[in-house]
C-alpha cells in the first residue's frame, strides 16, 4: 500500500513539473513586424508558439519557436522559459544562465534588473520601475497589469559617452510585455537595417482563449509597398516618425479628414477632426502608437506606426 501512495506522489510531483503557468503548450503570441526602408513589405508579424514542455539546462520549462525571430534584438529562434510563483524567467544564450523577465508581485515603485548586450557587446543594465498597476479582465479572468518605465543604462555605441534611454510599458499577466515579449531596447528598431517588433496584436491559449490589441486587422495581416486597400489613389504622408507629440499631414486631399490615435493595448489616446494638417496628443507618454486617417464617413484611408519619444533620451 505504502509503495502504491509513493508511486502516486511521484506521479502527480513528476507530472505537474512539467506544467508551466507561464507559456503553456499551444500559447501563441502575434506581434506587429515593421522593416526598414526599401523592404517589399510594409508590414508583417512576429509568432512565437509554445511548443512543447521541457527540461533545459536542469530547468522545467517551456520551448517557444518564433517565426521571423526580430534580427537587431539579439534573440534566438528559439527560446526556453518557465514561471516560479508570480516570475516567469528565459534563458539567455549570450550570458549562459536564466534572467528574470518579469514580476507580477512587484508593487509599485518596486523593480527588478535584466542584463542586457549594447551594440557593442557590453553589458548593460535593464532596470524596469512599476508605476502603477490595475487589473484587467479578459475573458472573465481577471489578470494583473502592470504600467512600467524601463531605463536602459548604456554606453553611447558612436560618442563613447554613458546614457541613459527612458520608456514606458505595459506588462500583463500571462501575456508579457505589449510591445514584444522581450521589450530590451527599441532604440535598435532607430538604427535597425532588418526587421524589428512593434507591438503586440494577439495572444492565445487554450484556457484564456483569444486577447486581441486591435492595432491591426487581424493576427496574421501582411501589407505589402504600394497596395493600398481602400484607395489606391490616396497619398497620405504621416511625419516625422519618431515625433514628439505633434504628427504633420502631407496630402492632396481637399475634403475633411478625421485622426484616431491608438495605443499599443488598443486603446483610444486621441481624436479629432485633422485642423491646419497636424495631429497633437502632446500628453502621451513615450511609445509606440497606431494613428489612423479617416474621411467625414468614418470609412479607413490609411493607418500607420507612429513612434513618440516624449522625454525619449536623457543623458547624465
Amino acid at each position: 500500500m505504502k509503495k502504491v501512495i509513493i508511486l502516486i506522489f511521484l506521479s502527480i510531483v513528476c507530472g505537474s513539473s512539467y506544467s508551466q503557468i507561464w507559456a503553456p503548450v499551444n500559447a501563441e503570441w502575434h506581434y506587429s513586424e515593421s522593416f526598414f526602408m526599401g523592404f517589399p513589405i510594409s508590414e508583417d508579424y512576429i509568432k512565437i508558439e509554445s511548443v512543447k514542455d521541457t527540461l533545459f539546462n536542469g530547468v522545467s520549462c517551456s520551448k517557444l519557436a518564433v517565426r521571423h525571430n526580430p534580427m537587431c534584438w539579439g534573440r534566438t529562434d528559439t527560446e526556453y522559459m518557465y514561471s516560479e510563483g508570480t516570475k516567469v524567467f528565459f534563458w539567455d544564450f549570450v550570458l549562459n544562465k536564466y534572467q528574470m523577465l518579469y514580476d507580477f508581485d512587484k508593487e509599485i515603485g518596486e523593480s527588478w534588473i535584466i542584463e542586457v548586450y549594447d551594440l557593442e557587446d557590453d553589458i548593460d543594465t535593464l532596470i524596469i520601475v512599476v508605476d502603477s498597476i490595475d487589473m484587467i479582465e479578459i475573458n472573465s479572468s481577471e489578470k494583473i497589469r502592470q504600467f512600467v518605465t524601463y531605463s536602459f543604462i548604456y554606453e553611447d555605441f558612436i560618442a563613447g559617452i554613458k546614457g541613459t534611454m527612458v520608456y514606458n510599458g505595459v506588462i500583463i499577466e500571462s501575456i508579457g510585455d505589449q510591445f514584444y515579449m522581450f521589450n530590451f531596447a527599441p532604440q535598435f528598431s532607430m538604427v535597425c537595417d532588418a526587421n524589428f517588433p512593434a507591438g503586440l496584436r494577439c495572444y492565445s491559449d487554450d484556457e484564456l482563449g483569444l486577447y486581441e490589441t486591435n492595432i491591426a486587422p487581424s493576427c496574421e495581416h501582411v501589407e505589402y509597398v504600394g497596395i493600398d486597400q481602400n484607395n489606391d489613389e490616396v497619398s497620405i504622408t504621416l511625419f516625422p516618425n519618431p515625433c514628439n507629440g505633434i504628427i504633420n499631414i502631407a496630402t492632396e486631399l481637399t475634403s475633411e479628414l478625421y485622426y484616431r490615435v491608438l495605443n499599443i493595448s488598443g486603446q483610444l489616446v486621441s481624436s479629432g477632426d485633422i485642423n491646419n494638417k497636424a495631429i497633437h496628443f502632446n500628453n502621451s507618454d513615450t511609445g509606440l502608437y497606431v494613428v489612423e486617417i479617416l474621411d467625414k464617413e468614418g470609412a479607413l484611408i490609411t493607418r500607420e506606426k507612429i513612434f513618440s519619444q516624449k522625454n525619449y533620451f536623457r543623458r547624465y
